[in-house]
């Protein structure tokens, strides 16, 4: 691979904004973050974000009812780790600084900047950082300071520290997506002439965190002279420690820089082995697809203690909460990059498993589990249920994720331990929660008040994509009884799943209603959805997006307005099941009353447009998803990276151009390459073997690189790839 497609800089961009930069610029490892902010800024006491590290505050409602979600849960604002101290002799600060260069290394996950530093006098230095994380070291961050004279000639003194708790402006928004507390803890810290360690603890949820500060090179950590005759270089090693009750001895080996920079090159190497991709014709879109990826790998926690939350670790946004975007859109991804991310992904929801069950009861349904809408510790802090508790279908989404990653890896062994229960029991919550009606002469299973992915349409009956996903989560429980009986299992007798209640549910799955209008021909996203007048578009100002940003929730209800993809989302989910002409019509009628205010939605019509083989709207979708947070297209970058986006971009190319789908025995492809684009080549995994797919103008080809083989299925056609046949080409019929 070419060293320049896997380099990021500040070329790249026409907007340098510093609250943009310092997050796309950020780096991670899945445990903690560390966004690029000025490390000379002495009024920015922010920046690192330990994934999971997070305190609670009462909720407070003007008037609350029975079941409210009663605590918020906030990522906690820790200090970051960049800032550095720099005086003259004489003690004038350098404190202004004029960034010159900066180039993200994705091949190697090291960050390389370049500052001109400027006192009151008007006296300058040159600084050059380069920052690197940890990955299987996944406690350690490292961070070296270059300095050089510039106008200013003589020593300076170095002072590196931490400060918790200084003053941060509360931030007062009525945006959602933004980090509305600030969360302080109490500090027992301990200084030592080279080092600092110190335990922090949150106020209400009482979690501990290690954090230490070390000099790479045993100088001090306060007012260390450096001489700028000649290049002079410091180093720093942070550790960051697991959250945990109980803190003994957290740092027994601590890595030197290199031992850190060197874990961090040879994850990356790898990494790209499984999912190297490149585009041909568009460097600019290729690279953007690449980092991407990069900052999906560092987003994701590892651990099945913490999940992926909505703006990763690059930000606060959305308070640091896992949503259902991890399942539908970050789970996909990873079965085919990471198996293991996307099976710990998976460990994190069944290990919120006890409060899912608790969560079901307070919604009146006695048997099953309903997971939080948003969460970190498993509990609901969503204060506004119209738009959170109610998007039950999470359970389905959740349910769906186990049978893809299944589909993906044949990982018995997360089934018996963990996959069927989260099957079978978010099954039963929707068996408990539906009711039977007559409909249209028929008895037929019925989901009532309801929210689907659309959030501008709350409190529905039968919203489409949720009782799509419900059919198919009770589908699951026999497919998932089957398997386990066929391996000898004992999991379905300590689940106590019956005969007949195997038997019940299969049945249930028959009678779920899909609202279907007649007139139209097409799914109706909701029973009343059809009916309500359009959303006046003609008559709403650009600078009125996002609708609920301008615009009280009861006055977007009462329209025909769709924030997302949702009938079409789970049009996409199950590919092929839907007529071709009734496919046109439902994406020619959903995109005229879609605004795409939310980021997870231009990939997915993206990728319906690529089934309908409308070339220049797949193109132009993708181009917006792969580029959302590169060109800040919402506006909101500076609060984190849209996550699921950057997953949505890369389903945009593996199911949309190459048509990609995941079924029970083979992988499915259909050729759907947009004519902007000669050649593009992905790499991915399936059943432990590693595919490449090659995408021309005239043909696909899928090869085995690794592994012992696969059947996949091209257009009409399976095959069978193994030691001796490690290469299929399918000409294209235009």
């Amino acid at each position: 691979m070419k060293t320049k497609e896997y380099q990021l800089n500040l070329d790249f961009f026409d907007n340098k904004q510093e609250d943009t930069q310092k997050t796309i610029f950020s780096l991670a490892n899945g445990h903690f973050g560390v966004e690029a902010i000025n490390p000379i800024n002495e009024s920015i006491n922010y920046g690192t974000n330990v994934n999971g590290y997070f305190d609670t505050g009462e909720i407070t409602y003007g008037e609350k009812a029975f079941g409210y979600a009663s605590e918020h849960q906030t990522i906690v604002n820790i200090p970051s780790l960049r800032t550095i101290y720099i005086q003259s002799l004489n003690g004038t600060t350098f404190d202004k600084s004029m960034l010159k260069e900066r180039t993200l290394d994705m091949k190697t996950g090291i960050l390389t900047e370049k500052f001109v530093l400027e006192n009151s006098s008007g006296e300058t230095i040159q600084m050059e950082v380069t920052s690197f994380v940890g990955q299987s070291l996944k406690n350690w961050y490292g961070i070296e300071y270059s300095f050089a004279a510039g106008t200013y000639v003589d020593d300076i003194y170095i002072t590196k520290n931490i400060i918790f708790n200084r003053d941060i402006k509360q931030v007062e928004t009525d945006d959602p997506r933004k980090q509305s507390l600030v969360q302080k803890v109490t500090v027992i810290g301990e200084q030592e002439q080279d080092s600092y360690s110190c335990v922090i603890k949150t106020q209400n949820t009482n979690l501990s965190l290690p954090i230490l500060l070390k000099s790479a090179d045993e100088i001090n950590l306060s007012n260390y002279k450096v001489s700028l005759k000649k290049m002079s270089k410091v180093g720093y090693i942070f550790g960051i420690g697991d959250i945990q009750e109980n803190v003994k001895n957290p740092f027994l080996q601590i890595p030197n820089l290199d031992e850190i920079k060197a874990d961090s090159i040879s994850f990356w190497k790898n990494t790209w082995e499984n999912s190297a991709l490149s585009i041909d014709d568009s460097p600019k879109l290729n690279k953007a697809s690449l980092y991407n990826m990069f900052q999906l790998f560092q987003s994701a926690g590892r651990d099945g203690k913490t999940s992926l939350s909505a703006k990763g670790l690059s930000g606060t946004g959305y308070e640091g909460h896992y949503f259902w975007d991890t399942e539908m859109y970050g789970i996909p991804y990873f079965a085919h990059t990471s198996p293991g991310i996307a099976r710990n992904l998976l460990i994190y929801r069944f290990n919120c498993l006890d409060q899912s069950r608790k969560r079901a009861s307070e919604l009146g349904v006695d048997k099953g589990a309903l997971f939080a809408w948003r969460t970190i510790n498993g509990l609901e802090a969503s204060a506004y249920y119209p738009a959170g508790t109610a998007q039950y279908h999470i359970d389905a989404d959740i349910a769906f994720a186990v049978d893809y990653y299944y589909k993906a890896t044949k990982d018995n062994e997360f089934i018996e331990k963990y996959g069927m229960e989260l099957i079978l029991e978010t099954a039963r919550f929707w068996k408990g929660f539906g009711d039977y009606n007559t409909v249209d002469g028929q008895r037929q299973f019925e989901f009532h008040t309801v929210t689907g992915p659309d959030e501008y349409t709350a409190l529905v009956d039968n919203n489409y994509y949720t009782n799509r996903m419900a059919k198919y989560n009770l589908s699951l429980v026999k497919k998932y009884a089957d398997i386990l009986k066929k391996n000898n299992s004992n999991k379905t007798k300590e689940l106590k799943l019956t005969d007949e209640e195997i038997i019940d549910l299969d049945q249930t799955v028959k009678d779920v209603y899909l609202p279907y209008n007649t007139d139209k021909g097409i799914y109706a996203q909701d029973d009343s959805f059809l009916q309500k007048p359009v959303w006046p578009f003609d008559k709403t100002p650009k600078e009125n997006y996002p609708l609920l940003l301008h615009y009280h929730p009861l006055t977007i209800y009462r329209y025909q307005v769709a924030k997302q993809a949702d009938t079409l989302l789970a049009e996409y989910l199950f590919a092929g099941e839907t007529p071709v002409d009734q496919l046109e019509r439902e994406y020619d009628y959903y995109d005229k009353v879609t605004t795409h205010d939310s980021s997870l939605s231009k990939s997915i019509y993206g990728i319906i447009a690529a089934r309908l083989n409308r070339t220049d709207e797949t193109y132009n979708a993708f181009k917006d998803s792969v580029l959302m947070d590169l060109e800040n297209s919402h506006g909101n970058t500076d609060d984190g990276l849209h996550v699921a986006n950057l997953a949505g971009s890369w389903l945009s190319i593996v199911a949309g151009f190459a048509g990609m789908s995941l079924c029970d025995d083979y992988l499915s492809f259909e050729y759907h390459l947009p004519k902007q684009f000669s050649k593009l080549k992905f790499r991915m995994l399936y059943l432990n073997n590693l595919l490449e797919i090659s995408l021309s103008q005239n043909s696909i080809t899928i090869s085995l690189i690794k592994g012992t083989g696969f059947k996949t299925k091209i257009s009409d056609t399976i095959y069978e790839l193994n030691s001796e046949n490690k290469k299929i080409t399918q000409v294209v019929t235009k």
